[in-house]
């Protein structure tokens, strides 16, 4: 009987290991970029931000049935509306708090509103302030709105809605956070 003698273990070459670690070394290079961006943009989204209680003069927050016409009653959602009256205003505030690990650079913020020709202007922020917050730091933007005199379309209310975004920024990753919870700013329009 012959016996079979197994062949020797595959061993790869001076040649192949070149290549294979060639191989994982441009895969580790081309991946770095991704990794860091991944861990700056995942830190982004650590970051929270809400609205706080409005300080105004001469004009009170209230509660109001949302614009899509659910009334609270039917178990829709209510809002807070603030009514402006000549000499009124109100600053808003928004808390920006880093739940992350990481530093995060918030800045080039922006203020959008919607509803043209209402009885409020914004007058002032600190919203385009850039500025670093440090792990488990947090801050307070605000804006200003002021009275102004509506143009109005034949009586009614006019309003004014606030979309404020956060510019986030952590090593190369960039995210915008846009703050929810603000009230409706809202006048009435003398027919």
């Amino acid at each position: 009987m012959t016996d079979v003698v197994p062949p020797p273990p595959w061993r790869p070459s001076r040649r192949q290991l070149g290549i294979g670690l060639a191989a994982v070394a441009t895969l580790a290079v081309l991946a770095s970029p991704l990794v860091v961006w991944w861990v700056g943009y995942r830190a982004t989204l650590a970051v929270v931000a809400f609205a706080g209680v409005p300080d105004c003069r001469g004009t009170e927050p209230a509660a109001v049935d949302d614009a899509f016409g659910s009334a609270a009653a039917d178990g829709g959602f209510r809002r807070t509306a603030i009514t402006m009256r000549p000499g009124s205003a109100c600053t808003l505030s928004v808390k920006v708090v880093n739940e992350s690990g990481h530093d995060i650079e918030v800045g080039g913020s922006r203020i959008d509103g919607f509803g043209g020709g209402t009885g409020a202007a914004v007058t002032d922020s600190s919203f385009g302030e850039a500025r670093t917050l440090a792990p488990g730091q947090e801050m307070v933007l605000w804006i200003r709105v002021e009275y102004r005199d509506p143009r109005c379309d034949g009586g009614g209310q006019v309003g004014l809605g606030l979309e404020p975004t956060v510019r986030l920024r952590d090593t190369i990753a960039t995210h915008e956070l846009v703050v929810a919870g603000l009230p409706l700013i809202r006048a009435s329009c003398a027919g």
